[in-house]
């Protein structure tokens, strides 16, 4: 018994070890990630083993795919699920996100996202793209009925053409995706209110600081933000300052 258990105590690792082997493989995965791969597999920690896994396939994925995939099916979870979400991101590849458990709908939209950004052409308007991105959407494991791609590809084209105009997606001649594009245009709108709120812009009152077409729908969102916040500054009380007794 007692052999037994030396034989075990010097078989494994000390924590020490661990974190030196990790050390190494994180510095090797920057510029040798296919040599920071056994130095991965001998650590016995699962976070040190997952952080390491997620290091080397964010360096390989797009070069060596397949070397990064067995380094993902041997990740001990949860850090399983997010070295394939990063394999899918970085190799631009849905089937490795459909390994990715919880994240494999994530992982989808982001490869999708990406393939929208950069390959759509940049002045394309809504109504000029249902042909071309709806190959991307199945390739992508999505169905063509799904509002989520959709909704992400009107986003990035509304985001890109001057003035934000909900009215560009009437030329869109399906009912469905001209609707859905309708409906996308009202977290743009939020998300362009934000940002200039966070750049110290006034939208309390009078024109707003960025080109839109203020359609009803987005008066009443407007309207209702001004309310609740934008204004929320301006109605602000200062109290008097008390003056000091002689």
């Amino acid at each position: 018994m007692l052999t037994l258990t030396l034989l075990v105590s010097c078989s494994a690792p000390s924590p020490e070890v661990d974190r030196q082997r990790h050390t190494e493989a994180i510095a090797l995965a920057l510029t040798s990630p296919d040599r920071a791969i056994p130095l991965c597999h001998q650590l016995r920690d699962p976070a040190l083993r997952a952080d390491c896994a997620w290091a080397v396939v964010e360096v390989l994925a797009s070069s060596d795919p397949q070397a990064s995939a067995m380094l993902c099916a041997k990740t001990p979870e949860p850090g399983g699920e997010e070295c394939w979400f990063l394999l899918g991101e970085h190799a631009q590849d849905p089937q490795a996100c459909a390994n990715a458990g919880t994240l494999a709908d994530d992982c989808r939209m982001h490869v999708f996202s990406d393939r929208v950004h950069n390959e759509l052409p940049k002045d394309a308007k809504p109504g000029q793209v249902e042909e071309l991105v709806r190959p991307w959407v199945i390739w992508a494991g999505f169905s063509t009925k799904d509002e989520r791609p959709w909704s992400a590809t009107y986003r990035q084209l509304l985001m890109r053409n001057s003035p934000l105009d909900p009215g560009s997606c009437a030329t869109i001649s399906e009912p469905a995706l001209a609707e859905i594009c309708s409906k996308t245009a009202i977290p743009v709108f939020h998300d362009l209110l934000n940002m200039h709120r966070d750049r110290g812009a006034q939208l309390c009152t009078g024109e707003l600081p960025f080109p839109v077409v203020l359609t009803p729908a987005l008066e009443t969102e407007l309207a209702e933000r001004r309310s609740q916040e934008l204004c929320l500054k301006n109605l602000l009380i200062v109290p008097p300052v008390r003056e000091m007794s002689p």
